[in-house]
C-alpha cells in the first residue's frame, strides 16, 4: 500500500530531478516513513482536512458529503474568491485529492436519495499517520472511563455514553467538535441541554439523542455553531425548533433523520439563517419567505400557497439548489407572470424535478372528471404556468403530476427554444402521472437523445406520442391505468422492457394476440409485462 501511495505522488510530479532526489530519501525505507512523506506532499489545507478524520474512530465509515460539510464548518476549506468559488466545490477537490492518493478509500456504496451514498474510511496505517500528525487536541471517550482531559482539547468523540455525561468534557470551554460514534446508548435530553448551556464555542455537533420532541432554547447561545446533526431514537416523529434557533446566524447545515417532521415555534424568524446551506428533511421547510435563504443548497419539497411568503417567486434567487426537488400545489399560482419569476431554468444544479398540481390538502379522486375539478380558465392557466416553468437544461429526471392543462409546453416538443439551446437535452427519465386535461398526448422532441425511461400513469390520453420511434435510447416504457389507449405507435428498436398494467382491455389482449398490429409493435422487446 505504501508503495502505491508513493507511486501516485511521484506520478503527479514527472520531473526526473524530483524523482532522483526522492529515491535517496531514507524515510522511504519504512512503511510509516513512506506514508508520512506522502502526507507531507499534500497541500497544507488538504493535510489539515486529512488530520480531521483522526477525530473519528479507527475504520469509521464516513459519508463523503458529511465529511466535507464538517471541513467547511471547521473553516478548513479555503476559497480564494468567495464570490466565484463555491466552498463545496473546493471541498470536493480536497476530497478528490485524498481519494486519488488513497488516503481515503471507498468502503461501500448504498442507494440514497439525499446524497451520493458513498462511505469512505482510511487504512489503519494511514489512520495512524493522521493520529500522529494531528497532535493532542482530540480525545475519544471509550467504555465510559474518562481520564484526565487537557484543557487544550478541541475535539471529542464519544464512543461510549454512560448515564451521566462526563463533567470534564463540560469544562472544556474552547471545545469545537462533539460527536458520537458507535455508542449503544443515546444522549439524554438533559445532558444535551447541559452541553448546549456549557459548551458555547462548539462548531460541529453530531449526536444520537433519546426521544426528543423539542430542541432546548439555549441552543441559540451557540453563536459559532456551523454544523448540527441530531439523530433521534424514534423515527417519523416531530421535532420543534424554538424561536432561539433562528439566532444561529452562522449555521451552515442542520441534519436530522430525513423523515422527521420539523415544526417551528417562530417560522417567520427562520429567514434569519442567511448562511444556511443544507437542512435535511423530506418534509421540506414550511417557513415563509424562504427566498431569503439564498445560500440554500437543498430543498426537497416546496409547497406553493396563496398566502404571502409562500408564493412560487420565493424560488427566484435560490439558484444554488441542487439534487432532487418536489414542487406541489402549483394550482395556487395565479398568473403566468408568477411562474416566470420562479426562474426554474436558472437552477442548473437540480437533477431531479417533480412538478405537481396536487398537494396533501387536495383529496380529489383520481378518477373524478376534470370538469368537476377545474373550470376552463383554470385549465388554460395551468397550461400557461407549465409553459413558463421551464426546467433546467441539465436535468436528468422530470415528473409532471396531476396536470390538467389543455396543452403541453413547447419545451417538451423542443419548439421555440431550439435556437436558445435551453431545452433539457440531458433528460433520461420522463414521467406523467394523472394528467387528464387533454386526450392528446404531448409531442416529445427528437432532441431528447438520452431519454431511456418513459412512464405514463393514470392519464386520459387516447394514444401514446406518435414519434416515440425517434427516441433511439429509450429502453423502458411503462403504461399504467390508461383506459383510453387502444393502439401503440411504432416503437423504437432500443426498447428492452415494456410494462402495460391495468389499461384498456383491448390493448392488453391485442398485445398478446400473435399477428395483431399491437403485438407486431412489441415483438422485438425482450422483456414484456402485460397485465
Amino acid at each position: 500500500m505504501a508503495a502505491v501511495i508513493v507511486g501516485v505522488r511521484l506520478k503527479q510530479n514527472p520531473d526526473i530531478t524530483y524523482w532522483r532526489a526522492t529515491s535517496n530519501l531514507d524515510v522511504l525505507n519504512s512503511t510509516t516513513g513512506a506514508l508520512l512523506w506522502s502526507y507531507q506532499q499534500l497541500d497544507m489545507d488538504v493535510r489539515r482536512c486529512f488530520e480531521f478524520y483522526s477525530i473519528f474512530p479507527r475504520r469509521y465509515e464516513l459519508e463523503r458529503e458529511r465529511l466535507i460539510s464538517m471541513w467547511i464548518a471547521q473553516g478548513l476549506v479555503k476559497t480564494t474568491n468567495a464570490r466565484e468559488e463555491d466552498m463545496e466545490d473546493v471541498g470536493e477537490l480536497y476530497f478528490h485529492e485524498l481519494q486519488v492518493c488513497s488516503f481515503l478509500q471507498l468502503k461501500r456504496k448504498v442507494n440514497s436519495d439525499t446524497s451520493s451514498g458513498e462511505y469512505f474510511t482510511a487504512h489503519d496505517s494511514l489512520y495512524d499517520v493522521a493520529k500522529m500528525v494531528a497532535g493532542s487536541d482530540r480525545v475519544e471517550i471509550k467504555k465510559g472511563i474518562v481520564q484526565h482531559i487537557s484543557k487544550y482539547v478541541r475535539h471529542v468523540c464519544i464512543m461510549f455514553y454512560d448515564e451521566v455525561f462526563p463533567e470534564q468534557i463540560l469544562e472544556l470551554a474552547n471545545l469545537r467538535t462533539l460527536i458520537m460514534c458507535y455508542s449503544i446508548k443515546e444522549m439524554s435530553k438533559n445532558d444535551f441541554e447541559r452541553v448546549l448551556m456549557r459548551l458555547r464555542k462548539l462548531r460541529v455537533v453530531y449526536l444520537d439523542l433519546q426521544d426528543m420532541r423539542t430542541v432546548p432554547a439555549c441552543i441559540g447561545e451557540l453563536k459559532h455553531l456551523r454544523y448540527l446533526g441530531i439523530s433521534p431514537s424514534l423515527n417519523y416523529n416531530d421535532i420543534t425548533l424554538p424561536a432561539e434557533f433562528a439566532k444561529l446566524y452562522h449555521l451552515h447545515e442542520f441534519s436530522v433523520t430525513p423523515f422527521v417532521n420539523l415544526q417551528f415555534s417562530s417560522p417567520a424568524k427562520m429567514g434569519n439563517l442567511v448562511n444556511l446551506r443544507y437542512m435535511h428533511t423530506w418534509k421540506g421547510l414550511d417557513i415563509p419567505n424562504i427566498g431569503r435563504l439564498k445560500s440554500l443548497r437543498n430543498l426537497f419539497r416546496f409547497t406553493v400557497r396563496k398566502e404571502k411568503g409562500y408564493e412560487i417567486h420565493q424560488l427566484e434567487y435560490l439558484n444554488n439548489l441542487r439534487g432532487r426537488m418536489f414542487i406541489d400545489c402549483l394550482d395556487n399560482i395565479r398568473s403566468k407572470e408568477e411562474a416566470v419569476r420562479a426562474r426554474l431554468a436558472d437552477k442548473r444544479h437540480i437533477t431531479d424535478l417533480t412538478l405537481s398540481w396536487g398537494g396533501d390538502e387536495r383529496s380529489a379522486s383520481r378518477t373524478a372528471p376534470v370538469t368537476e375539478m377545474s373550470s376552463g380558465p383554470e385549465l388554460q392557466m395551468q397550461a400557461e404556468v407549465l409553459e413558463e416553468l421551464h426546467p433546467p437544461a441539465w436535468i436528468t429526471s422530470l415528473c409532471i403530476r396531476e396536470y390538467n392543462g389543455t396543452t403541453y409546453p413547447s419545451w417538451l416538443s423542443v419548439k421555440g427554444v431550439v435556437q436558445q439551446g435551453e431545452f433539457p437535452a440531458a433528460l433520461q427519465i420522463l414521467m406523467f402521472w394523472s394528467c387528464k386535461g387533454s386526450n392528446n398526448p404531448p409531442m416529445i422532441g427528437e432532441r431528447f437523445g438520452l431519454l431511456h425511461h418513459l412512464s405514463i400513469t393514470d392519464c386520459s390520453w387516447n394514444s401514446l406520442p406518435a414519434n416515440l420511434d425517434c427516441l433511439t435510447k429509450l429502453d423502458i416504457l411503462t403504461i399504467q391505468e390508461c383506459p383510453n389507449i387502444q393502439s401503440l405507435p411504432t416503437l423504437p428498436q432500443s426498447l428492452v422492457n415494456i410494462v402495460v398494467f391495468q389499461c384498456n382491455r383491448f390493448l392488453t389482449e391485442s398485445c398478446r394476440i400473435r399477428g395483431h398490429p399491437n403485438w407486431q409493435k412489441i415483438r422485438h422487446i425482450p422483456y414484456q409485462s402485460i397485465h
